[in-house]
Order: C-alpha cells, then structure tokens, then sequence
C-alpha cells in the first residue's frame, strides 16, 4: 500500500499568517494563489491566512493527508 503525501497547516490568528510544511507544499500553494516565501528558521513555507484556508481545500482535493492548525485548536486528517 502506498502511503499519502501528508501537508501541516498552521495558522495565527492573531498576525493573519500561515505556516505550511510537507512534500510537495510550494506548487499546491502557488495552485491555491498565494506566493510561498521560505522561512529558514521554522522550515516552513509562509503565505496568508486566506491562501493557508484555500489550501487546505486544494490539499483534500488532491489526495493529500491533512493536519490543520489554527489558534491552538488541532484538526486531523491523517488518521
């Protein structure tokens, strides 16, 4: 059995970004409109909250498994 590609999604609330990390993430940001910027520090791609929301529909649909995150609630998919 194959195993899915997997994507994490963190978003704050508070600064109206969105943290995203897993295989493949910059063309499915990129497909979701938003312009990823690599962030050295966190090992995660950034873009805005609404591109991050977007994502995670375009990430569903394309097979992906899912962990969402944001304000400190935990939402996942990859069960």
């Amino acid at each position: 059995m194959r195993r899915r590609p997997w994507i994490s999604i963190e978003i704050e609330p508070d600064s109206r970004v969105a943290w995203v990390s897993g295989q493949n993430v910059r063309p499915l940001i990129e497909r979701a409109g938003g312009r990823p910027l690599w962030s050295a520090t966190r090992r995660a791609w950034n873009t805005s909250s609404e591109v991050g929301r977007d994502l995670l529909a375009v990430a569903e649909h394309a097979g992906y498994a899912v962990v969402f995150s944001a304000g400190g609630e935990d939402f996942d998919d990859a069960a």
